[in-house]
């Protein structure tokens, strides 16, 4: 990933903000499991940790995204009107942790987005990739439209 981020970065396109996820697609588990938990600091704490800023590189369609909780490289394909197909990957401290794929749709200067999610349990500490499980996703974005 960071290569991949590097020799992006020297491609010599533009690379800039995209639009900010207040609902982050990736990784999905702050709507799956903390949303309803009761625990009103450890909800708050962990949607702050979801809140991912979005940047545009000098590939068209391709984005980044860099939340506390995930980073993400993430293609969204245009079919019709504002609506895109997206696919990509995800880590968790830059470890691949899984992939996300998605519909989007904007509308003005929000995105609305939902998919699915695939998540290992790896971890720095325990990288194994034995076990996964897939979440449904919500995304909720403010910015500009591509």
């Amino acid at each position: 990933m960071i290569a991949l981020l590097t020799t992006l970065a020297f491609a010599g396109g533009p690379i800039g903000f995209d639009r900010i996820d207040l609902l982050a697609e990736d990784p999905g588990t702050w709507l799956a499991y903390d949303a309803g938990s009761g625990n009103t600091t450890a909800i708050g704490v962990r949607f702050i940790t979801q809140v991912k800023p979005v940047w545009t590189t000098p590939v068209d369609g391709l984005t980044v995204g860099t939340s506390l909780s995930s980073q993400s490289l993430v293609y969204e394909h245009p079919l019709v009107g504002g609506l895109s197909l997206g696919g990509g990957v995800q880590t968790r401290l830059m470890l691949p942790a899984g992939a996300v794929a998605s519909f989007s749709y904007w509308a003005g200067p929000v995105r609305v987005a939902g998919g699915l999610s695939v998540l290992s349990s790896a971890s720095w500490a325990n990288p194994s990739w034995a076990s996964w499980h897939a979440l449904p996703t919500v995304g909720l974005g403010v910015g500009r439209r591509r």
